[in-house]
């Protein structure tokens, strides 16, 4: 199934996304409550 792959994609990249933003964010940006 090609949905499987597009999602695990889509997942993969914004767990990359969330942790740069989590690395970036500690030296520029106030701390911003997580859920």
């Amino acid at each position: 199934m090609k949905t499987l792959r597009v999602l695990r994609t889509a997942a993969a990249a914004l767990a990359v996304l969330a942790l740069y933003g989590l690395v970036l964010g500690r030296g520029r940006w106030p701390q911003w409550p997580l859920p």
